[in-house]
């Protein structure tokens, strides 16, 4: 269907396979909602009240996910760098769960590039779609940009979160205490 080097489906996969309990290892019901459903159905109600963005906003959102983009390739560059400095022993707790950690991180990372690029490319559109002297974008256009905005919004968190948990697991990792 899509030419294998611009073939995302593995992003998408390996971004939903880290939406699971982590005490069960099942998939989270509740995690789908949030990160999936949630974005579509405020992006809905946004929609069925008549929102529709404007042409600033859209440029402003453009501005937004494109910088938004390409630190988030640096980002997972630092990843990479990351998992390159990962070594020991395999038994060691710590050490798998830097692994889980960054394989997780690397799946957000990337997932969150998509939804930025989407958002991008959408935005483009909608501007391009504006006829002379027009303002408002387009229905669809707004809520795909909603959706997209709230998605992303939500990724970031938890890459946040993410990147919070594997840097205390590196305190703990090197025996170094936090603040007291």
């Amino acid at each position: 269907m899509f030419p294998e080097k611009i073939d995302v489906r593995q992003i998408i996969a390996d971004h939903a396979g880290t939406l699971r309990d982590y005490g069960t290892g099942k998939r989270s019901v509740s995690d789908w909602i949030l990160f999936f459903a949630f974005p579509i159905v405020v992006a809905g109600i946004a929609r069925w009240k008549g929102l529709q963005l404007r042409a600033i906003a859209v440029t402003g959102l453009l501005t937004a996910f494109a910088i938004f983009t390409g630190l988030l390739l640096n980002l997972i560059m630092t990843v990479l760098t990351f998992l390159r400095t990962t070594r020991g022993n395999p038994a060691d707790g710590s050490l798998r769960i830097r692994k889980q950690l960054l394989r997780e991180l690397a799946a957000n990372l990337a997932f969150s590039i998509l939804v930025s690029v989407t958002v991008v490319a959408v935005a483009i559109t909608a501007l391009f779609r504006l006829a002379q002297g027009e303002d408002q974008i387009e229905p669809t256009p707004t809520f795909l940009l909603v959706t997209g905005g709230i998605a992303f919004i939500l990724n970031l968190l938890m890459v946040l979160r993410r990147i919070y948990q594997l840097i205390l697991n590196e305190f703990d990792r090197h025996k170094l205490s936090g603040p007291t």
